[in-house]
């Protein structure tokens, strides 16, 4: 098989993909920057002290089933990559439905 033919068919059969899940590659990333949005302004007072941050790191990182449902949230989190985290484990939820 020729090299121009191969990126063909590779080109082809992504195409043919993107069309067949396009439901899915509009809707995901549509229901992520919804759910930002509804909740980017609630982290200004959520984690009010370093104090706060650190107790829900704490706690995040205490359970297991968290770990092995969303990943391993760093010790030294802040406040975005806490916000990032549970961003996840709610689009994970909604994938679940």
């Amino acid at each position: 098989m020729t090299r121009p033919l191969a990126w063909r068919r590779v080109i082809c059969t992504t195409r043919l993909l993107a069309h067949e899940e396009r439901a899915w590659l509009v809707t995901l990333p549509t229901a992520v920057a919804l759910l930002t949005a509804l909740l980017a302004p609630g982290y200004a007072t959520t984690y009010a002290t370093a104090e706060d941050l650190a107790r829900a790191v704490a706690m995040s990182r205490i359970s297991k089933t968290l770990t092995a449902l969303y990943g391993e949230l760093p010790a030294a989190a802040d406040a975005v990559q806490l916000a990032v985290w549970e961003l996840g484990a709610l689009t994970c939820l909604l994938l679940d439905e």
